[in-house]
């Protein structure tokens, strides 16, 4: 069923006229100007200047490991078939790892929907947002986790931070858990140390192409309260379904110690809302959120299933 569903995906092809979200006209046009011959830094910028925006700090500049990867693809189109086989091995990843597989199919719909979102029966393009793309070694961590492979748990926790660089609460998740679990702490520090000469190569080749006085949006003060729901919520059909699955995958989580440290920071991530008015950061933890709750609920099911006598 997962590879029905992202193959039947597969088949409706990306449309540039239907590009809502400026990330993906960034994102979709900085690889355009890297298959022409120009560097990641050199053409995020000019991609900014296109749509009239321009960076004034390193924040503007998204991690370009993605990029590399979207670069040496042939097309956009190989890039939308990209990110259905991505999908695709987050379902196939997380069969192995969950007590519940019937939840896995939602799990993969809601990575399809958002990444091609329908409004008023017209498709549109934001499969791009980098945040989607870190569900593949999210999921990749999850699976190590329940096999207790605590250096490819690590692994996956790098590679997610170097897409998206607020995934690396994943792996200050990982060494506290490491830590209170008395396991090896070696890989996730590891993993950590590894990140600085990587973030101070990113923050040096960024640094060339700012202007004195950008024009990117604002980050700090933008949130509140309601940004918090939002964040918690997006892609999903409504507040009320966020809420029932909040609770139900915080329910899963209060049964495994080790998995809520893990995952503590990703789980807190919405409350940044409170500050930071950023939805699409919520993507990054929702497709778990619908994975956790379907695992407490199986789990409340079994709980209340009586055992048959022999």
């Amino acid at each position: 069923m997962v590879l029905a569903l992202t193959l039947a995906c597969a088949v409706a092809l990306p449309s540039r006229s239907n590009e809502t979200f400026v990330d993906q006209a960034i994102n979709r046009q900085t690889i355009q100007h890297m298959r022409a011959g120009s560097g990641y830094y050199a053409a995020m910028a000019r991609s900014l200047s296109d749509n009239r925006e321009s960076a004034s700090s390193v924040r503007a500049f998204r991690e370009p490991t993605l990029f590399l990867f979207w670069r040496a693809l042939p097309s956009q189109t190989w890039v939308w078939w990209a990110f259905c086989a991505m999908v695709a091995a987050v379902g196939l990843i997380l069969l192995r790892a969950t007590s519940a597989p019937l939840v896995v199919p939602l799990v993969v719909l809601y990575l399809l929907r958002v990444g091609r979102p329908i409004h008023d029966g017209v498709l549109f393009d934001q499969y791009l947002i980098t945040e989607l793309w870190v569900a593949l070694p999210v999921a990749a961590l999850v699976l190590a986790r329940s096999r207790r492979r605590e250096g490819w748990a690590a692994l996956a926790g790098f590679v997610a931070t170097v897409t998206r660089e607020t995934a690396v609460v994943l792996l200050i998740g990982g060494l506290i858990a490491a830590v209170a679990g008395r396991r090896r702490i070696r890989p996730w520090l590891t993993a950590l140390v590894a990140l600085l000469p990587a973030a101070v190569a990113h923050a040096a080749l960024a640094s060339r192409h700012l202007v004195a006085h950008g024009s990117q949006a604002r980050l700090l003060g933008t949130g509140g309260v309601g940004r918090v729901v939002s964040m918690g919520a997006v892609g999903l059909p409504d507040h009320a379904v966020a809420l029932a699955l909040w609770v139900l995958a915080l329910l899963r989580l209060a049964r495994d110690r080790d998995l809520a440290l893990q995952m503590s920071g990703l789980v807190a991530l919405p409350l940044l809302g409170l500050m930071v008015g950023r939805d699409y950061w919520g993507f990054l933890v929702v497709p778990f959120i619908v994975l956790w709750a379907g695992e407490g609920v199986d789990q409340l099911v079994r709980s209340r299933t009586p055992t048959p006598s022999v």
